[in-house]
């Protein structure tokens, strides 16, 4: 009967070991995502402001990818719906602290200049998220087989343990 809960614990320690390799990877890849989305966002910002008379509210949401669109706030208020936007982009994704400086810099100046002055603020900062979306991808192609891998020979070197 101590063996069987030996063989159960010990599985089980490997399971939850390596499901946590694969939720830090999984973040990883979420992170880079929502900068690729990021950047996607940027590029269709700056045809919305150049082409159309909108306010920013409606320029965001028409703008924005699914993945971005799908945790925008319902606020008709710009400096609100801004900030909500920001608060909900960083609960939702997991962001570094630059990533999160990053969004919160960039939506807090949006709409607030003329035309050519939006257009060189979205264009600033494109470049600072093609750079974190770079980075991004770098981390997650070095750091994801790490973490699953370790993930698996922790929870075997406990489990062996165990037994």
């Amino acid at each position: 009967m101590t063996t069987s809960f030996k063989l159960l614990g010990a599985a089980l320690v490997l399971a939850s070991s390596t499901l946590m390799g694969f939720y830090l990877s999984y973040r990883l890849k979420r992170r880079l995502k929502l900068l690729n989305a990021l950047c996607e966002l940027m590029s269709s910002l700056c045809t919305g402001v150049r082409y159309s008379r909108e306010n920013v509210i409606t320029l965001v949401r028409r703008s924005s990818p699914r993945l971005i669109l799908d945790v925008l706030p319902d606020e008709n208020n710009p400096r609100t719906f801004l900030q909500k936007t920001v608060e909900s982009l960083q609960s939702s994704f997991y962001l570094t602290d630059n990533d999160e400086s990053l969004l919160t810099d960039f939506f807090s100046k949006l709409g607030s200049t003329d035309t050519d002055g939006q257009l060189e603020h979205i264009n600033i900062y494109k470049i600072s998220f093609k750079t974190a979306c770079d980075n991004s991808l770098e981390e997650y192609k070095t750091k994801s087989r790490l973490y699953k891998a370790l993930g698996f020979f922790v929870g075997a070197s406990i489990a062996l343990m165990i037994l």
